[in-house]
């Protein structure tokens, strides 16, 4: 373990130096950012530097608040802290993946269910399965995530298809039917099924 001796704000109250072993001065906005919570003895890990340690709690206070405003999938939120820089610095993959995962274990993180609420959230818009899937994709969900909650949810998307005709498109030919529902990500069994019944 390495240990913080001392650190003392400069006259000036521009600048910062924490000593650690050897000099490290830095903005007192940083320092207040970043460091402010340290004291004289804290302990520091071997393998962490300073800026290490401050990319690592940057990284560690972004994704609270991002979990904080709302549903996100692991893929996204990984995608977001590794884009974090601090001290012209990005955080290593190995430690954003460990946070991700105790974070998933803690529940915090569930894309399964996410994915179930997203799908019905989705068909609720009266969309199709296809743009129900480049939607979610686009959001950062896995294809087996998108394929379970499909599976489990089973959106009737023939009954939405032939609400969606009732409503707006009666007056419409087939060939315009099919064009418009085919934008919303319906299928072409699921269009002509739909027609079939309107047309009984």
């Amino acid at each position: 373990m390495k240990f913080i001796r001392a650190y003392h704000i400069q006259k000036n109250n521009e600048s910062v130096v924490v000593t650690d072993c050897g000099e490290f001065p830095i903005w007192v906005k940083d320092f207040e950012k970043y460091f402010s919570s340290l004291c004289a003895g804290d302990e520091i890990a071997e393998e962490e530097t300073l800026v290490t340690l401050a990319v690592r709690r940057d990284v560690k206070k972004t994704a609270i608040r991002r979990l904080a405003a709302g549903d996100v999938t692991k893929k996204a939120l990984s995608k977001k802290l590794m884009s974090k820089k601090v001290f012209g610095r990005y955080p290593e993959k190995e430690f954003v993946d460990s946070l991700l995962d105790k974070l998933e274990k803690a529940g915090y993180i569930d894309d399964v269910s996410f994915a179930k609420r997203t799908v019905n959230k989705c068909a609720e818009k009266n969309w199709g399965e296809m743009k129900i899937r480049a939607y979610m994709q686009e959001k950062g969900f896995l294809t087996e995530h998108i394929n379970l909650a499909l599976e489990e949810e089973n959106p009737d998307f023939v009954g939405i298809a032939e609400t969606l005709i009732k409503r707006d498109f009666l007056s419409c030919d087939k060939d315009t039917v099919y064009r418009r529902l085919y934008t919303r990500g319906f299928k072409g069994d699921e269009i002509a099924e739909a027609l079939g019944r309107i047309e009984k």
